[in-house]
């Protein structure tokens, strides 16, 4: 059966890299009539990162929790704004009044779902060296960045540590106040596979630039009109998210559960109506100082990864009183998951069974 899991990584041929899983067999019922007990089994052997938990990000984070993973790692460094609403997954308007970390209402919303999910939340600039090496477990990434840096970033650690990424964009065209194009891809990047997005004609390189200058630098090309898109609110839409996340999940799915994938990802037509898999063309010769054959791919921890060289991010975290997170918190006070988000990031064991009636299995691998 067709794995998911990274090529040539023998860390991760097996399914995931946890010693046993854990899921709650009824809550799972539904879509395990779907894709099958094997298939679960898996997901909850993995841990699965998300990186950016904006609009789209929040929306994986909503799928992926409900098929009970292993364990999550979830990064963001932004807060909650009015301006978000729209789109932002669990956000409330006391989130925006209070100015919460994103990285909190992602903690806040899946210990509402399930306590017992075992979670690492970092709240931080993933272009930091500290927030990146937090992700170096992860046996699957799905990268939700509105900005092409991180996402190349992201590319990168994946191919160092072997990681499968999938790479979720969404974007809108509107001119005179009429909408023109909206849709949105998934790319999955496999180590090993041929390409990676460094070296496929995917992104622009020079756009990215801008995120890997020091502040100084940054400041001198914003002055002059050099970074593009800078404080231009793009627009978002819940809906186009929404498609293109489920896309997404739906891919990791079907791959997990055995199904065959020929194509390295869906694009999203949401204007016309239409999504479509497409193929990266391989070259006869892989030169690239990422993914080539005398890259950087599967080197582990001797790869050096993709990191900006600003010394502070962009938004320092402050603690915060979150009268919905204290509600919560009250409401599990019996679970030994303790609900706090720290500044940089916390890993949450899974705490004991509370005695409910659902059926918990547990598997060795």
């Amino acid at each position: 059966m067709q794995m998911i899991n990274c090529l040539q990584n023998s860390r991760r041929l097996t399914g995931g890299t946890r010693d046993s899983v854990t899921y709650d067999s009824e809550a799972c019922g539904r879509h395990i009539l779907v894709f099958g007990k094997e298939m679960q089994e898996r997901i909850s052997q993995l841990t699965i990162g998300i990186c950016s938990l904006g609009g789209l990000g929040m929306l994986l984070l909503e799928q992926l929790m409900r098929l009970y993973p292993g364990k999550l790692i979830v990064v963001d460094h932004d807060r909650v704004s009015r301006s978000n609403l729209n789109r932002l997954t669990g956000s409330t308007y006391l989130d925006a009044n209070l100015d919460i970390p994103k990285a909190q209402l992602a903690a806040r919303h899946v210990w509402s779902f399930n306590p017992k999910q075992e979670l690492t939340v970092v709240e931080g600039d993933f272009l930091e060296l500290k927030q990146q090496e937090q992700f170096r477990e992860c046996d699957v990434i799905f990268s939700a960045f509105d900005r092409i840096g991180p996402r190349l970033a992201a590319n990168q650690l994946c191919e160092i540590h072997g990681i499968t990424l999938f790479d979720v964009g969404v974007g809108a065209v509107v001119k005179d106040g009429t909408l023109q194009a909206a849709g949105g891809q998934v790319i999955r990047v496999v180590p090993g596979a041929g390409f990676c997005l460094s070296c496929a004609d995917i992104y622009d390189k020079a756009e990215a630039a801008a995120d890997f200058m020091d502040m100084r630098e940054y400041q001198n090309h914003l002055q002059m009109g050099y970074v593009r898109g800078a404080n231009i609110a793009a627009p978002q839409v819940y809906a186009l998210n929404m498609m293109t996340a489920s896309w997404a999940v739906w891919m990791f799915m079907r791959l997990l559960a055995g199904d065959h994938c020929d194509f390295d990802g869906v694009a999203v037509d949401a204007f016309d109506w239409t999504a479509a898999p497409w193929l990266e063309e391989r070259k006869s010769v892989n030169t690239c100082p990422i993914c080539g054959n005398n890259g950087m791919a599967l080197t582990g921890d001797d790869g050096t990864l993709l990191v900006h060289r600003r010394d502070v991010s962009p938004n320092p975290p402050t603690s915060i009183q979150d009268p919905i997170l204290d509600r919560d918190r009250q409401r599990h006070a019996e679970s030994p998951a303790n609900l706090t988000v720290p500044t940089d990031s916390q890993e949450i064991p899974k705490p004991e069974e509370d005695g409910s009636d659902s059926e918990i299995n547990e598997l060795p691998i």
